[in-house]
């Protein structure tokens, strides 16, 4: 893993934050959102290369007067919220993904930040029963993470699947046979294990979603991650990047309901 900076980043006392690459793009999503709302206090400071990482290049997804390319994993940082985020906007190969996977929580190790964060998704089509109904949001820690999360019956630590389901399913994008079996997580359940064999803390934010809108779903997570690291507790709305005018084309016509 190459990172390429335009300053020096000392990760003590700031959490690093990134997508999991999972079902609706959730967590990019997410990340765009942050990094929009914050705008204004939100520096560029790189870029991270890796042969997994599949060559993208475009516009900027924030603003459509500035005059500058951007790829398809970038690093930004948030002082003012003791953040170093990075948005990845490409896909991994499969063949390298675990290499990629390992040297990024190698690379948080290396910076010493607090914690990893990792904003993501779980196909809505696999879930228990009891997953069917109230929050449709769930976090997950790994052995060493120091994150308190919010004390209410609306935080649920993410559940165990049955084998039924898993075998149910077992033709499907599921890594199945342990407690964290996440379907369609990206590379959630990856990263939860790497950085448990280097005892590099943990956590993710996650929420059950299907493919279509999924506007709806990263508000939701990223407005729990807000809460849970109080970072925003008065923010009301979060501003869209002007890129997201193309993601799902225009309303269908009104005529079409009679």
């Amino acid at each position: 893993m190459d990172f390429y900076i335009g300053r020096k980043i000392e990760g003590q006392g700031y959490f690093l934050v990134f997508p999991s690459l999972s079902l609706g793009n959730v967590g990019q999503l997410s990340i765009d959102l942050l990094l929009q709302s914050f705008s204004d206090q939100v520096e560029k400071v790189g870029y991270l290369n890796h042969p997994s990482l599949l060559p993208v290049v475009g516009h900027s997804p924030y603003s459509i007067d500035v005059a500058e390319l951007y790829l398809g994993c970038e690093v930004y940082i948030i002082d003012k919220l003791k953040l170093i985020v990075v948005q990845i906007r490409t896909l991994l190969t499969k063949s390298r993904r675990s290499d990629f996977v390992r040297k990024l929580v190698s690379w948080a190790k290396e910076l010493k930040v607090n914690e990893m964060i990792l904003l993501g998704s779980s196909s809505s089509n696999v879930r228990k029963d009891q997953q069917m109904v109230g929050p449709q949001y769930r976090y997950l820690k790994n052995d060493f993470s120091t994150l308190e999360y919010p004390r209410s019956e609306n935080w649920i630590k993410f559940e165990p699947l049955p084998k039924y389901i898993l075998e149910v399913n077992r033709n499907e994008n599921i890594e199945g046979g342990d407690s964290i079996s996440i379907p369609f997580g990206g590379i959630c359940k990856a990263v939860y294990q790497a950085s448990n064999e280097i005892r590099m803390p943990m956590s993710a934010i996650l929420s059950f979603t299907s493919e279509g809108n999924n506007i709806p779903d990263a508000l939701l997570v990223i407005d729990k991650f807000s809460e849970a690291l109080q970072i925003s507790s008065k923010k009301s709305e979060w501003v869209f990047p002007p890129s997201w005018i193309h993601l799902y084309g225009r309303p269908a016509p009104k005529s079409l309901f009679g």
